[in-house]
């Protein structure tokens, strides 16, 4: 009886020790809430392209809080200068990483393995132990020029770059998107099992200087990219398949190349269909605030006065671009109204704080009866490029 009891006490307490193995995940550093997302089943195309992802069904690891910088805290202006979303899914054969980023400007300088030392997105699986050193943990880096390596690995197999990981990247208009590929069989000292939860860090590089080094680093703990002291997140491997994206609906949408254009008036470039005043049916354009309008003396050039239609390409040449060409989202006919462009006309001037510009275009009356509430998206691409000031022009 005594044997069995001792022999009872011996598995109790060998069980309590591998409950205590596991380290809890760390804190976000601008929240304190733990870090841990579920990593949901799914497969997808690796071509940086993330519309058969459902990034709205998924919780991704988020970067975004001066609290999340490691260094180069000085060198941070915002999160449009560095910041970002990492999204996670995995199948029977690979873990699959999407990294959406936000970069003013892109500086990837660096070849091999020092591509951290510019623009750079790093991933890091680990085990759940909150250690010291890098035996713990396996770690990636990939950026916008398709660039990878491999550093730590947990079996002496790092400082490559890794057939087994593949990378493709899209420069977006505030940033980059990378997304990847890792076989995890290549990561053997981890265990891929769903239910299993393993440890998973992201962290972002930054740099703004052409030809320089990184400076900065925001990491998911808010500590440096290799620091597992505290531990890293978890991710938890989940057994569930991502949702299928919702169908959606188009009530509206305008392209306004269904337009007839004219001819130039005013301006000097000439074209024979390059412009209209004319709006879709149903749309209102209301010039009633132009300075001046219909006056010879006072009114600017007839093009721009009021909201108008007009090729893209004819509009930027005629204006002198002066930036215009930055609009890159517009292709072919665009609304347009330019302020700028009309004063330029042979006119009195009037001091635009005395009397500004200000024109409005409405679209017609939307239907919406029967939609459901909270789902309703409104999108438009837009530009807006003050003069000189922001109130005012």
């Amino acid at each position: 009886m005594l044997a069995k009891k001792c022999l009872l006490v011996v598995i109790l307490t060998l069980f309590s020790m591998s409950l205590a193995i596991a380290d809890p995940p760390a804190v976000n550093p601008a929240t304190g809430e733990p870090l841990m997302i579920d990593c949901l089943r799914g497969t997808v195309t690796i071509d940086g392209d993330l519309s058969d992802w459902n990034l709205e069904a998924m919780t991704p690891a988020v970067l975004d809080a001066v609290e999340h910088l490691n260094s180069g805290q000085a060198s941070w202006d915002n999160a449009a200068d560095c910041s970002g979303e990492v999204y996670l899914l995995w199948d029977d054969v690979n873990i699959y990483i999407a990294a959406v980023v936000k970069d003013d400007k892109l500086s990837m300088n660096k070849t091999d393995g020092s591509i951290w030392n510019a623009d750079c997105v790093e991933v890091f699986f680990s085990t759940l132990n909150a250690v010291a050193g890098h035996d713990e943990h396996y770690q990636y880096g990939f950026n916008a020029n398709n660039q990878k390596w491999n550093w730590c690995n947990m079996d002496g197999a790092g400082s490559v770059e890794p057939a087994y990981l593949q990378i493709a990247a899209t420069e977006t208009a505030d940033g980059y998107i990378c997304e990847a590929s890792i076989e995890y069989a290549l990561m053997p000292s981890l265990d891929f099992s769903a239910g299993n939860t393993i440890g998973f860090h992201p962290t972002f590089d930054d740099t703004d200087i052409d030809g320089g080094d990184t400076e900065l680093q925001m990491a998911w703990t808010g500590l440096a990219a290799h620091d597992q002291s505290t531990g890293f997140g978890h991710m938890l491997l989940s057994d569930d398949p991502v949702p299928a994206p919702a169908e959606k609906t188009v009530l509206f949408s305008e392209d306004f190349e269904g337009l007839a254009l004219g001819p130039n008036v005013d301006e000097s470039l000439a074209g024979d269909a390059v412009w209209t005043d004319t709006p879709p049916e149903g749309w209102v354009v209301d010039e009633s605030g132009i300075p001046g309008l219909g006056m010879d003396e006072t009114d600017g050039v007839t093009e721009w006065a009021g909201w108008a239609f007009a090729d893209k390409a004819w509009w930027i040449e005629t204006a002198g671009d002066q930036d215009r060409s930055l609009f890159e989202l517009g292709t072919g006919i665009v609304a347009v109204a330019d302020p700028d462009e009309w004063d330029d006309g042979e006119r009195l001037p009037i001091p635009i704080a005395v009397d500004p510009y200000d024109t409005w275009l409405t679209t017609p009356a939307i239907k919406i009866a029967g939609v459901e509430a909270g789902t309703l998206e409104l999108k438009f691409d837009s530009s807006w490029r003050p003069e000189f000031d922001d109130n005012l022009h």
